[in-house]
């Protein structure tokens, strides 16, 4: 289990918002921050820090926007994740990964808004980019350097007066830098910019971040009756990747006999998170698990209940055990 699961995640934002600079089209923010974000069986971030952001709305629904973020904190995550994708296998070695360092990243993002709601479109369609860097260039820690690029597509088209087929796809990738670290060279992406699929929000099939690459630890042996030999337990961590690729399509329909807040779902998701390096990127390698669900309005947005079905076993993953202060591969 997730050792960091209990802990608070929080967010408090200072912002201060200009409206118009210089035009009525251009406008720009200040904020300040403090968080802890988690990510299961991934990572526990916490960081201090402030950006700026300046949009320019090339026309209705179309803003562009120009920002700046500088970040002090750590983030937390196994060792083994470090062993797996870095050969960096002393459980010490691995402590300068985890320690706070500075974050400032520059980016350009554009957004193309085109629904009819944010909360529940039934008709329009969105498209969203994203460009970031990182690099001692701008003031960032010669571990915090990447270029990462994310684009996603979506579609809604009205069937009928209660019907609505939905179509989304989106694209990610990461650029590592490379790094001199023990006479080696890595190249690394910090464990909170790469990417994890598999959830509620991307392949209803698989559990929250168990698409894609993983690495499992013994983490204790217990010996009982049952087992006089032992029995050990395993701890399973996402690794994360370079590559995205994720697609859900789902219609959804009126339910006879119920109210309009009532309303049936069949989709089917698709999605693979890909290790550059050891796996290569394409549409043969995806993941398909379809399923149905259950909507119900309410004044937040839809509520969903989704059942879905995964046809595939489990992917192999290095398995590790602890030796002193070293990590061991077991197979």
């Amino acid at each position: 289990e997730d050792p960091n699961r209990l802990k608070l995640n929080y967010n408090v934002t200072a912002s201060f918002h200009q409206p118009y600079l210089f035009s009525r089209r251009t406008s720009a923010t200040l904020e300040l921050f403090a968080e802890r974000y988690s990510e299961f069986q991934a990572y526990l971030r916490d960081a201090v820090g402030g950006d700026v952001g300046v949009t320019y709305r090339v026309k209705r629904g179309l803003p562009i926007t120009l920002g700046y973020l500088l970040s002090y904190g750590s983030t937390l995550a196994d060792p083994a994740i470090f062993c797996t994708y870095l050969n960096v296998c002393n459980v010490e070695d691995t402590k300068v990964f985890t320690n706070p360092l500075v974050r400032a990243t520059l980016s350009v993002s554009a957004v193309y808004e085109r629904r009819n709601s944010a909360l529940n479109p039934s008709q329009g369609s969105l498209l969203a980019a994203e460009l970031r860097w990182a690099s001692p260039a701008i003031g960032s820690d010669t571990l915090v350097q990447f270029t990462k690029g994310t684009i996603e597509y979506a579609h809604y088209v009205r069937m009928t007066r209660r019907s609505v087929l939905s179509l989304r796809i989106k694209l990610g990738t990461i650029l590592p830098a490379e790094l001199g670290f023990e006479g080696q060279e890595l190249k690394y992406v910090p464990t909170e910019e790469r990417f994890y699929a598999g959830g509620a929000n991307t392949v209803r099939g698989y559990g929250q971040n168990e698409l894609g690459p993983i690495v499992r630890v013994i983490d204790t042996v217990i010996v009982s009756e049952e087992h006089p030999d032992g029995q050990a337990l395993i701890r399973t961590s996402a690794t994360g990747g370079n590559d995205l690729i994720i697609a859900n399509a789902e219609f959804r329909f009126p339910i006879p006999m119920f109210s309009s807040d009532f309303t049936g779902a069949a989709f089917v998701d698709a999605g693979r998170v890909f290790a550059r390096g050891t796996d290569v990127p394409g549409l043969t390698g995806l993941r398909v698990t379809p399923g149905v669900g259950l909507r119900i309005g309410s004044p937040l947005g839809p509520i969903r209940f989704d059942v879905a079905f995964n046809p595939y076993p489990p992917d192999p993953s290095p398995l590790y055990r602890k030796d002193g202060g070293d990590l061991v591969l077991v197979t």
